[in-house]
């Protein structure tokens, strides 16, 4: 096989390896959600868009949240495991800190959650309707996954903030 042949096979191998990557048990298999190891990545423009003209009020959160539990449901569909939420950001070091945690877990649990991470600078108004106010990183645990009333926090545990707090709830689990 020539050089040529082989780095094309090496690269058509690779683009098989990384599609696949992208679907797992429980997840959709559309571009709402990237996987970036157990961890998956919150993926929705209009999010994004309801969001970024979030002002505050009450029909926008009520707007955003029934725009979030649509796409949980249309990404998870059927699927009995819980959520995990993990809220930070590129910049913010300590949610730098508590990542390999939150992946250790992810991969602990597999089975029975899924773990979703929210860039808050992409999601700031989805991270203001989910009442976060104790900074980032927060984590929520959604009880009955998908199915979780986001206004109602008999159905959510969170937010957990600060470094020590969330590494001892994910312990305890």
């Amino acid at each position: 096989m020539s050089f040529k042949a082989y780095l094309f096979s090496s690269l058509i191998v690779g683009l098989s390896l990384s599609s696949t990557s992208l679907s797992r048990e429980g997840t959709h298999q559309s571009k709402k959600v990237r996987a970036t190891s157990q961890v998956l990545e919150l993926k929705s423009e209009k999010l994004a868009k309801l969001s970024e003209n979030y002002k505050g009020t009450a029909e926008q959160k009520a707007a955003i949240l029934a725009e979030f539990q649509k796409y949980l449901k249309e990404s998870f569909p059927q699927s009995e495991k819980k959520i995990l939420l993990k809220l930070g950001a590129p910049w913010c070091k300590p949610c730098a800190q508590i990542h390999p945690e939150i992946e250790r877990f992810a991969t602990r649990k597999a089975a029975e959650y899924v773990v979703i991470s929210i860039d808050i600078d992409s999601y700031l108004g989805l991270s203001e309707a989910l009442d976060l106010d104790g900074g980032v990183p927060a984590i929520y645990d959604l009880l009955r996954g998908a199915e979780t009333s986001l206004g109602d926090s008999e159905d959510r545990i969170g937010p957990i903030t600060s470094v020590p707090n969330i590494r001892e709830y994910l312990n305890s689990k």
